[in-house]
């Protein structure tokens, strides 16, 4: 009976021995099959997925450029682009944008005619003004003049016009045309100038010194290019202060010092983001440098000066420069 015992033991075991392997065989069977397939369903679904964030990260691109490009055109300082930009979209736009650009198209030509008609009628007051002479300008007709000719800057800005006494052509190609330099001035006007210089006792600053107009009025690739000119006569008694004031750094020192800016028409002064009220534009201000002084040491000095009388005016202190000016009240400043 024990020996019966033991055989259907045995062969218990035996069975359940044999399920476990039809159980393994069948899941090792669904693993495979299952393996299969997903990997083939991914296979198949992972090109499709990349072209669709391919198409959306170009969607996006074409986005950026877009409003890149609108940035860069569709509000332009340039109405002229602005134009254009609009009739394009009136045009090609969707049903529910098309009369919205097609009304902007309009708003904006009339914009630029009345414009036009604005640049018209300041460039007659203008001359007017310029036709009495230089001579016979009163302080209140040289800031009335200034005036007008920063609200004509601004409106040729707006228009897309080139500046006065400029070309679009010396933006473009520099071998044509150039900007006035001191050497184009009428010789009679550097003579008369430099005689001004001897009556008023300036020792050691040249003439031409004074009628510097800037690295971006030379720089052909600059928007400021061309746009500054020399100081006219009924301004010349302005600058006598800060002649006398580097006459003495010079007397005194041995300050290698060169002036790299002057006299700015209100155009070049606007152009360059100088400050809207600068003296410069009067001719009372000059910007200084020095190749073995610092600009600490230029503004020390002109500031003790001014403490013994020889000028009345400004000193501002920058990084590599000094502002220096006869405003006739003291004002100091370091940036």
């Amino acid at each position: 009976m024990s020996e019966l015992n033991e055989e259907i033991e045995e062969l218990l075991t035996l069975h359940n021995e044999a399920d476990t392997r039809r159980y393994e065989a069948r899941w090792g069977f669904y693993k495979v099959v299952f393996g299969t397939t997903i990997v083939g369903v991914v296979a198949a679904i992972l090109p499709y997925w990349i072209q669709i964030v391919q198409e959306r990260s170009k969607q996006t691109n074409d986005y950026r450029s877009f409003v890149s490009q609108y940035i860069e055109n569709g509000i332009s300082q340039d109405i002229e682009l602005r134009i254009r930009f609009a009739e394009y979209f009136s045009y090609l736009a969707d049903d529910a944008s098309r009369n919205a650009w097609a009304k902007y198209h309009v708003e904006l030509k009339t914009r630029r005619d009345n414009t036009r008609d604005k640049i018209n009628s300041l460039e007659k007051e203008r001359a007017n003004l310029i036709a009495q002479g230089d001579d016979d300008l009163s302080e209140e007709d040289q800031i009335a003049l200034a005036e007008l000719s920063r609200k004509l800057s601004w409106a040729y800005g707006e228009v897309g016009y080139a500046q006065r006494n400029t070309s679009i052509v010396q933006r473009q190609d520099s071998s044509t045309t150039r900007a006035i330099g001191i050497e184009d001035l009428d010789p009679a006007y550097l003579e008369e100038f430099s005689k001004f210089f001897s009556d008023n006792d300036v020792k050691y600053v040249k003439p031409e010194e004074v009628l510097v107009m800037g690295s971006a009025h030379h720089d052909v690739g600059n928007r400021c290019y061309g746009l500054n000119g020399p100081p006219p006569k009924a301004m010349w008694p302005n600058i006598v202060g800060v002649t006398r004031a580097i006459d003495e750094l010079r007397d005194r020192t041995d300050a290698d010092v060169t002036i790299i800016s002057a006299f700015r028409t209100p155009q070049y002064n606007l152009c360059i983001g100088s400050a809207t009220r600068s003296v410069q534009m009067t001719f009372l201000g000059v910007d200084v440098s020095s190749s073995n002084w610092s600009a600490a040491q230029l503004a020390t000095f002109f500031r003790s000066i001014r403490e013994e009388g020889v000028f009345e005016g400004g000193v501002g202190e920058y990084d590599t420069f000094v502002h220096l000016d006869a405003r006739g009240t003291r004002a100091d400043w370091s940036q």
